[in-house]
């Protein structure tokens, strides 16, 4: 995903959920960092602890570019002894494991993907990790971000259970899913999303992604591994027009679902949509950006409606277990390890 592309996705989900006032003062937190510095700081560690970059921290302080608001309250927030800590702030790995879950993603699966050992992931989803390693925290982070709108495989009755009981588990604890957390500031100390659980279908099945490397070296990979590479990042590296409209009615639909919008009101703003975008549709990579948004618009509003005729059934299920021995094991992705 091209660095345009992150952040035209991160600009229109904060302009959606209402957070696009992104500047701060940039004197009090230059002066604090100056502070910072002189009691020996180094760059790296006070992003690390602020959970931004080093090179962030750099150019904050030499005056170039501008300052967003959560960067400002994580540096401001920071004091000496913050400073010595030798591991990464667990919140923002946190709210990507949790987030994950909301999408029915178990702790097992991903801790496969990170080369993680489970347990460590459900301290850190318990919220009793206070730190994680870099390598922990870029290595989930690489399975946040190629995993973040997709759903898990579903081929085996053990699947779907672990990804009931992930949902379940999020749902209970009203966790977020990718799409409301906020890319630009989700590793900045004290940074909460503006959203709780929601329903998600996601765009698609998330690939079983190959074990990290280890540092013995690269091993060797058959033309056919390397092949499968591509499969893995969220967005194809050239995109069909189909595709790219099948992408923008999938996003559009989604905000209106984040934003409680009624099945019914999403089905007439949406028709409207389709009706003026085929109207000015000129030429045939335009008629077929048409045809894709249909598409997709059809088959969310479709499982959007499927996922609230089932909720109540889901609920009475969810009551009867809640009642009877049932609810330990419910809760089982939790408390194990």
């Amino acid at each position: 995903m091209s660095a345009s592309t992150r952040y035209n996705r991160r600009r229109t989900r904060a302009i959606t959920y209402g957070r696009w006032q992104p500047w701060a003062s940039p004197a009090p937190v230059r002066a604090h960092l100056h502070h910072l510095r002189h009691q020996g700081g180094s760059y790296a560690a006070i992003g690390r602890a602020a959970g931004v970059s080093a090179s962030t921290v750099h150019d904050i302080q030499a005056g170039k570019g501008r300052i967003t608001a959560p960067v400002a309250a994580a540096l401001l927030s920071l004091t000496a002894d913050d400073l010595a800590r030798p591991g990464i702030p667990a919140s923002g790995t946190r709210l990507r494991l949790r987030s994950l879950m909301a999408m029915g993603h178990d702790c097992a699966r991903i801790a496969r993907a990170a080369g993680a050992s489970p347990a460590a992931i459900r301290k850190i989803v318990q919220g009793r990790a206070a730190e994680v390693t870099p390598q922990l925290h870029a290595r989930i982070r690489d399975v946040w971000q190629a995993w973040w709108d997709k759903t898990p495989p579903q081929r085996t009755p053990a699947e779907r259970a672990a990804a009931t009981t992930a949902r379940r588990t999020a749902r209970r604890h009203d966790w977020c899913t990718p799409l409301a957390l906020d890319e630009d500031v989700i590793d900045c100390v004290g940074y909460t999303p503006d959203h709780g659980w929601r329903p998600a279908t996601g765009t698609g099945t998330a690939p079983d992604l190959p074990a990290p490397r280890t540092a013995r070296g690269p091993r060797k990979t058959s033309r056919s591994e390397e092949g499968t590479t591509m499969a893995f990042d969220p967005v194809p590296r050239i995109a069909s027009e189909y595709q790219k409209g099948a992408a923008f009615g999938h996003a559009t639909v989604m905000r209106q679902i984040d934003g409680a919008v009624p099945a019914g009101q999403i089905q007439q703003t949406q028709d409207a949509a389709k009706q003026t975008l085929l109207a000015a549709a000129r030429t045939d990579g335009e008629r077929e950006f048409c045809q894709g948004y249909a598409e997709a618009v059809e088959s969310r509003i479709a499982t959007l409606r499927d996922i609230q005729r089932a909720e109540p059934d889901a609920e009475r299920q969810e009551r009867a277990a809640d009642s009877g021995p049932a609810a330990a094991a419910s809760d089982a992705e939790l408390e194990a390890g």
